[in-house]
């Protein structure tokens, strides 16, 4: 999860003495439906991450959302914390077509970029099971797309969003930690059960 860099962490110790305070918050937190939270439980781990993080629901909530039961980072808040960090950024291209950036952190620069021509070899923009979308492709087909990348606005986002949380995750892994875009974590095969 993104954290801001001012918040004090506090230990599981700490959370023990404030376990019925932290339950309670989960349950309002899951009542509240402005979490993404579909049960108690999930409003419990949103509770304590932010209890050990110190971090306050609302910060956490503009930088978090859970996606399928899934943590996820929206785009704007990886780049957000990247250059919280100190990592600048240009953006090269935002188009239905392509998704370009230029991500550079102390000495290093990098361009990131993702064509609509590229990811149709991938399996994520279509619609189906993923060895499905993989034998159609095989056999030079085209599967059909899902729908939302069918509308060029939806295709844009959605590459730039890839492209960022490639380019952070590979300057700045500890910005990302684990967590994808909400775009990439929609296009895994399943929710967690």
């Amino acid at each position: 999860m993104v954290t801001s860099e001012k918040i004090k962490t506090r230990s599981y110790t700490e959370l023990a003495s404030q376990i019925d305070a932290v339950e309670r918050m989960g349950k309002w937190i899951a009542h509240s439906k402005m979490f993404g939270c579909k049960s108690e439980e999930q409003g419990c781990v949103i509770a304590v991450d932010c209890f050990i993080t110190g971090m306050p629901l609302l910060e956490y909530q503009s930088r978090n959302s859970l996606i399928m039961g899934r943590p996820s980072i929206p785009y704007d808040a990886m780049l957000a914390a990247f250059r919280e960090k100190g990592g600048k950024t240009v953006i090269n291209s935002k188009t239905p077509e392509l998704a370009s950036i230029t991500l550079a952190m102390g000495d290093q620069a990098q361009d990131f970029s993702l064509a609509w021509d590229e990811a149709q070899q991938e399996t994520f923009p279509y619609n189906g099971k993923e060895d499905e979308i993989v034998a159609v492709l095989l056999r030079g087909e085209t599967p059909p797309l899902k729908p939302k990348y069918a509308t060029p606005r939806s295709r844009a986002i959605m590459l730039f969003a890839r492209v960022v949380s490639d380019g952070v995750r590979t300057m700045a892994p500890e910005v990302n930690f684990g967590s994808y875009t909400p775009e990439e974590i929609e296009d895994f095969a399943g929710p967690v059960t």
